[in-house]
């Protein structure tokens, strides 16, 4: 197993409060984002210990931005692994002016777009390509399934 810093936001529920009406109100998908350089973006290995980079850190400032920038986005736990970012997103499907199939593209695609933006000030370049094109999403939609992936977050 490749250690891995994470991060546990706040959920914005309660796990034992869910019913399969938040479901139907809810788009819960787990995502998945690999950046293009497999060089240890994110963290140092120092032995077992991981250590966070700038690069890391830039990368949580820009994942925890996102709900001021998109009113029904909410965030839940995420990882950083050395050359990728895991990380859980629940839309409001109430308050989206937009269907949740179209709305999460374009909250990954400003997380990438902002990040991308902001690592390429730090390492003082420009048009520099951070992040690999797809990302792998992982639909959320019963009580079971979000806790297989917060396992999955778990230890990845």
């Amino acid at each position: 197993m490749q250690p891995k810093l994470q991060n546990n936001v706040i959920i914005p529920y309660q796990l034992k409060g869910l019913t399969p009406i938040f479901f139907e109100n809810y788009s819960m998908s787990c995502i998945s984002i690999s950046a293009i350089e497999k060089i240890s973006n994110f963290m140092l290995l120092n032995g077992r210990k991981p250590t966070l980079r700038v690069e890391g850190k830039i990368v949580e400032k820009t994942w925890k931005e996102l709900p001021s920038l998109f009113s029904g986005a909410m965030l839940g736990n995420y990882a950083l692994k050395p050359d990728e970012f895991i990380g859980i997103i629940t839309i409001d499907n109430s308050s989206s002016c937009e269907n949740s199939t179209r709305l999460l593209p374009k909250i990954l695609s400003a997380f990438k777009a902002r990040s991308t933006k902001l690592l390429n000030l730090y390492h003082g370049s420009h048009g520099r390509v951070f992040w690999e094109n797809k990302f792998r999403e992982y639909p959320i939609t019963n009580f079971n399934e979000l806790r297989k992936v917060l396992r999955i977050i778990d230890r990845h």
